[in-house]
């Protein structure tokens, strides 16, 4: 799936954003102005999490467009990392992450590649 994405010049980088399909949290940035728009392949159609809501194991499926994917982190809506995996990819494409752990509510789980990071939202029971 593409979409349009815009190409943002800052004095200073103060920008969070958290996406779902439901809804979009982000934060001002001061001193801003939009470059350009392009498109972009949005690679989170190709970031799969199930169950969600998760209970004890959370799935995470990623597609084969992604680069080798080495880091997992999941962060609270507070902002504070949760959990931090470093992982090897595997050719199933897939990691079962441990949740049972984590208070009910909303997080946002990140994939690292070496060169590229992405991210998806799930909740835990």
């Amino acid at each position: 799936m593409f979409k349009k994405i815009a190409l943002i010049k800052c004095l200073t980088l103060l920008a969070f954003q958290f996406v779902n399909a439901q809804q979009v949290l982000s934060f001002q940035i001061p001193d801003c102005e939009i470059t350009s728009v392009q498109d972009s392949y949005d690679f989170n159609t190709e970031i799969n999490l199930y169950p969600n809501p998760a209970d004890d194991i959370l799935t995470i499926n990623w597609g084969a467009n992604f680069n080798e994917v080495n880091k997992i982190y999941v962060y609270n809506l507070k902002g504070a990392l949760v959990i931090s995996k470093s992982i090897n990819s595997n050719i199933d494409r897939t990691f079962h992450l441990d949740v049972k752990e984590l208070e009910t509510g909303l997080y946002y789980l990140i994939l690292m590649t070496d060169k590229d990071s992405f991210g998806k939202t799930f909740l835990v029971n």
